[in-house]
């Protein structure tokens, strides 16, 4: 006769731990490789307290890398296979049920044995790195990196145990494992693919914003690698401490939800099940209509793509929603007879979820093709914005600069408005546009279009080329500070016909830095200086007007407060900016035309003619 309800059993436990110490140690072993014994054998050679305060920290910082959380997927996968091997062995599950102690007992004493054998060596590490380290603000960082481990250990561990009571053979646990733990990702990955080429134009769909933690617990192998990742700090107090963010204790619900999910199971799950596919009936069908889900995604992604490359998605797209379904339903027959191992589907179990995961299918791409959820028409109200910002032609300008937030949403619904224009033209250079709100409620939405190049968008002036190429080339509204930078020294860059590249500081030939600093203002006052170039290799367009083989160099440094970044000046205007953190200087180089006569009259004076300039042969550049 079975004993009542009890949490422990001696002999089951000690029947585990013949397996789980070995299991056990090696986990202590890989921890302790790069912690406390890295740690001992490397202190040894520092003599200052701040060579061993910055040793501690490089060990320390060491730990924390994606790898230890793989370290303890892998462990917990271990674990669960050693506690619950017996499921997947007929004469030992009947053996091991025919004990006289409760089921309850049985899943208990197992799901315990293994998380121990996860959490002893977290704890003994810690003991044993504790003395070595010496410093308090330093154990508590390892403390909470410990502890974090072990909230993942956690959640992986109750995860494995569940899909061991969902499978009847022991090869696919660990393969249920990684599916769900990246499957997540995966799919937003490929949602985000679909909709980028279903919706034209369509960019980023994830949101940034205080719930983004929280759409990351369905993906918990990547959530806590990319929490890694974000280790110790070292501020300039030199106070380290380790953190994550609070949004990740929902897993400590979660496991616990895993548990019992998988006590449920086990209650439920009959002995002779032993080596079926799946234990039960459910389960068949719950499997066939996620691989069919997944795989209609993956079609869906290939089919789009194709039609949005060949221009066809306004025509031929209109048909995907009807081909998604009929795919969805031929697919979910060809996956029901795998995992039912029979050709004979016929009955209401099998079609009833096949007609109702074609009609998903069908309703999930006619919404998105038809923009029934609103993605591809959104813009935000000015009111909702905090910041905006227009990227264009690999360039961006800062926040509310160059266009305010009405500007900007104003032309991101013309950009709506004339999708079928944009969405035909295939002819020429194509140029992306994106548009980024950082909304007052936190999130971060960014949309991004394609922008066709043509002679007659641009030489139309209220066509969106226009409007976006004149307002990028007004170097007075794109680089203010130009103004207000201390210009170290300017030279002039050539390249000869022989290939090389010459290049002369100007005051070495008697111009003034001060004097072309001026000169280069007064030309972009006058607007001699907003010639557009949509690329360097386009710059021959515009005929003599370009000296094409001259640009000046300016090497400029600037006060404390005033940053330049090299993602807001771009290619489109040919001005590059980089920057050196401690001297605190930038170069901008800034290719000139022959309209700028304030630039040409100071050169002028260090024997840089016009003619000089231009001349192609016989003139050795530089001119001494």
């Amino acid at each position: 006769m079975k004993s009542k309800i009890s949490c422990f059993n001696p002999a089951i436990m000690k029947k585990d731990w013949k397996w789980l110490w070995g299991a056990s140690l090696g986990l202590f072993l890989v921890l302790a490789a790069k912690g406390v014994i890295s740690l001992l054998l490397n202190m040894a050679y520092m003599k200052t307290a701040n060579d061993r305060f910055d040793m501690r920290f490089q060990v320390i910082a060491s730990h924390i890398t994606p790898l230890y959380v793989w370290v303890m997927a892998g462990f917990s996968v271990i674990m669960a296979i050693i506690c619950f091997s017996y499921l997947f062995d007929k004469r030992a599950n009947q053996m091991m049920h025919a004990m006289p102690i409760t089921r309850n007992t049985l899943f208990f004493t197992h799901y315990v044995d293994g998380l121990v054998a996860l959490l002893l060596p977290l704890v003994l590490n810690l003991l044993l790195i504790m003395p070595v380290l010496g410093d308090g603000m330093m154990i508590r960082a390892m403390a909470g990196f410990y502890g974090f481990l072990f909230l993942a250990a956690l959640i992986f561990y109750s995860a494995m145990v569940f899909m061991c009571m969902l499978c009847g053979v022991a090869y696919l646990p660990p393969i249920l494992f990684l599916v769900f733990m990246e499957l997540f990702e995966g799919l937003r990955v490929l949602l985000e693919s679909v909709l980028r080429n279903v919706v034209y134009g369509f960019g980023e769909s994830y949101f940034y914003s205080e719930s983004a933690p929280r759409n990351c617990l369905l993906s918990p192998l990547y959530a806590l690698c990319r929490a890694s990742f974000v280790g110790f700090r070292e501020p300039v107090d030199r106070r380290i401490y380790f953190w994550f963010d609070k949004g990740f204790f929902w897993y400590i619900p979660v496991a616990l939800i895993f548990a019992l999910l998988a006590l449920w199971a086990y209650k439920k799950r009959p002995i002779e099940s032993i080596g079926d596919f799946f234990v039960m009936p459910w389960l068949k069908v719950l499997f066939s209509v996620g691989i069919t889900g997944c795989a209609a995604m993956v079609v869906y992604a290939w089919l789009t793509s194709y039609e949005q490359e060949a221009g066809l998605i306004d025509s031929m797209g209109k048909v995907n929603p009807f081909i998604i379904g009929i795919a969805g339903f031929v697919g979910f027959l060809i996956v029901s007879m795998i995992i039912r191992k029979t050709l004979h589907i016929k009955k209401k179990v099998v079609l009833i979820p096949a007609v109702i995961t074609t009609v998903v299918l069908f309703i999930g791409a006619a919404g998105v093709q038809m923009d029934l959820f609103g993605l591809a028409s959104w813009t935000p109200k000015a009111s909702d914005v905090e910041v905006c910002e227009l990227q264009a032609f690999m360039s961006g300008n800062r926040p509310g600069e160059l266009f305010s937030a009405e500007e900007v949403i104003d032309l991101h619904k013309r950009f709506l408005a004339e999708r079928e224009h944009l969405q035909s033209t295939r002819e020429g250079n194509i140029y992306e546009v994106g548009f980024t709100y950082r909304l007052k409620n936190g999130n971060l939405v960014s949309r991004r279009y394609t922008l066709p190049y043509s002679e007659e968008d641009l030489k139309d002036k209220n066509s969106l080329l226009s409007i976006i190429a004149g307002r990028y080339a007004d170097y007075n509204s794109f680089c203010p500070e130009l103004k207000d930078m201390k210009w170290v020294d300017v030279s002039l860059a050539h390249s000869g016909d022989d290939g090389e590249f010459y290049s002369q500081i100007l005051e070495e030939c008697g111009v003034s830095t001060e004097e072309m600093k001026e000169a280069v203002l007064k030309d972009i006052q006058d607007g001699n200086l907003k010639t557009f170039y949509l690329e360097s290799e386009n710059m021959d367009r515009y005929g003599d007007k370009v000296l094409e083989k001259n640009e000046l160099s300016i090497t400029a440094g600037w006060e404390e407060g005033l940053t330049i970044n090299s993602n807001e000046l771009g290619k489109s205007l040919d001005v590059w900016i980089t920057s050196d953190t401690d001297n605190k200087y930038g170069v901008v180089t800034i290719p000139f035309n022959s309209e700028c006569k304030h630039i040409l009259k100071v050169l002028k004076k260090g024997g840089y003619t016009h003619n000089v300039l231009t001349e192609k042969n016989g003139t050795k550049f530089p001119v001494k």
